[in-house]
């Protein structure tokens, strides 16, 4: 078995890439949604608008081939508390070049009455596609 190591991948015109490989993300995101909205870290992702309480565009440094990718999110609050309200984040309005993600949460424990939040501190999100 050969291993391949490399510190850096070009496409052909010697620039860097948003290589296609099967498998690979095509975007990934971390991110603080409050207090202090920031980029924490990032791959293909230039910017997030905040379009109100719970609600983000999420905007790709390079669009996506089509608007069949798959978005993966965790939302938390970024504590340890086993009696942390339930946060969750859905995917809407996706383009070749953004995606709106809007955050929702129970108001406490299992509690039917849901809403769009501002207490989400964490978003990790990860995008899957051509």
């Amino acid at each position: 078995m050969s291993t391949l190591k490399v510190n850096n991948i070009k496409d052909a015109s010697g620039g860097t890439s948003n290589l296609s490989i099967d498998g690979a993300a095509k975007a990934w995101l971390n991110m603080n949604a409050e207090p202090a909205e920031s980029i924490r870290d990032s791959l293909n992702v230039s910017s997030f608008t905040d379009n109100g309480t719970g609600d983000f565009t999420i905007n790709f440094a390079t669009a996506l081939a089509n608007t069949n990718y798959l978005v993966v999110n965790s939302a938390s609050r970024g504590q340890d508390s086993g009696t942390d309200v339930c946060s969750w984040a859905g995917v809407h309005s996706k383009t070749t070049s953004s995606f709106g993600m809007g955050v929702f949460q129970t108001n406490s424990g299992f509690s039917a009455t849901i809403s769009r939040s501002n207490l989400v501190e964490l978003l990790d999100i990860v995008v899957f596609g051509d």
